[in-house]
């Protein structure tokens, strides 16, 4: 992701979910710097899931 890449936050592992929360594709991240990547990414618009959102798609 661009994103992170300016923001300097490496990411470990991408695992993109077979499950679609509200029908939108959604992807696993593992990232060196938590806090950084979910501010980064939601100044960019992406919207954060927990596991209880995903709990609720089930």
């Amino acid at each position: 992701c661009t994103a992170l890449l300016q923001a300097e936050v490496n990411i470990v592992q991408a695992i993109p979910l077979i499950i679609r929360p509200h029908g939108n594709p959604a992807v696993a991240l593992m990232v060196d710097n938590l806090e950084m990547a979910m501010e980064t990414l939601t100044s960019k618009g992406f919207t954060m899931l927990t596991e209880g959102d995903l709990a609720e798609e089930e």
